[in-house]
């Protein structure tokens, strides 16, 4: 029997948004600038009742910066296709090549956030994005905490061992004791 693939070393790049066509096309609506790295691949997870299925791309045509049009080989209908739509679309990490993109805060879902300060804070759960204003939520000391995120408070970034330091903004954390 096969083991479930780890989401810890996977990132959420978009989902599913509606069918295309007869045959079984797909829309994908993705986050910014990631079309680049997925039409190298040959194949994405959808994740499916919790669960990462990986899926053989078939074709796949970019539609703009967050969007592409996309079809797997075992997808041959509209009615197939159907069942997959809203379903959230992963990526290995070791798939992004970070170095020749602006950093992405989407992609930091999973990473571990440090303090320059206070050390390991937590895991990243979400990233919201309020009209422009990236917010990351954390998850600290058994609690939920919103941090805004800005590219400037980062200061050090490990794709590999798929961490972060931020000098975090004073006081943010104490709100939480």
């Amino acid at each position: 029997m096969r083991k479930p693939i780890d989401k810890e070393n996977c990132t959420e790049i978009g989902y599913v948004k509606k069918t295309h066509g007869v045959s079984g096309g797909l829309h994908l609506n993705l986050a910014d600038s990631i079309t680049d790295s997925i039409e190298t691949l040959d194949f994405l997870f959808l994740e499916i009742d919790g669960l990462l299925v990986p899926f053989f791309i078939k074709s796949i045509s970019s539609l703009g910066s967050e969007f592409a049009k996309i079809e797997f080989n075992n997808i041959d209908s509209k009615e197939k296709a159907q069942k997959y739509v809203g379903a959230k679309i992963l990526i290995d990490k070791a798939d992004i090549d970070f170095k020749s993109k602006e950093l992405s805060a989407a992609f930091l879902v999973g990473f571990k956030l440090s303090d320059s300060k206070l050390g390991e804070i937590g895991t990243i759960k979400e990233v919201n994005d309020y009209g422009g204003n990236i917010v990351l939520l954390i998850d600290y000391k058994n609690d939920e905490v919103m941090l805004p995120f800005n590219e400037d408070l980062v200061l050090a970034f490990d794709q590999n061992n798929s961490s972060i330091e931020m000098n975090c903004p004073e006081g943010i954390f104490d709100l939480m004791e």
